[in-house]
């Protein structure tokens, strides 16, 4: 039986070291989502510079997010409510420290 719980552990390793980097990078890629969501949503047409600012704001840069979505025509308002969902994650702020 042992042999069998070591080989169980062994494998139950490999699939935690090959599963962790999808986990941590699922979040980043879900709060741009988000952030391009909000625009659609808005009626904007999402534009590659519109996207990029969605990654910015995802950093937790909300004010330089926000600076380059209104510089690509978003109105003040929604370019800040966009980089706050582009920041959040489960419903909180991501820690920018």
């Amino acid at each position: 039986m042992s042999h069998i719980t070591r080989i169980a552990s062994a494998t139950a390793l490999a699939f935690a070291a090959v599963a962790l980097p999808v986990v941590t990078a699922g979040p980043a890629h879900a709060t741009v989502e988000a952030c391009k969501g909000y625009l659609e949503e808005k009626g904007y047409d999402v534009t590659y510079e519109m996207e990029q600012a969605c990654v910015t704001g995802s950093h937790n840069e909300l004010e330089q997010c926000a600076e380059e979505l209104k510089a690509q025509g978003v109105w003040r308002y929604y370019a800040y409510t966009a980089c706050e969902h582009a920041a959040m994650t489960e419903g909180r702020l991501v820690d920018g420290g």
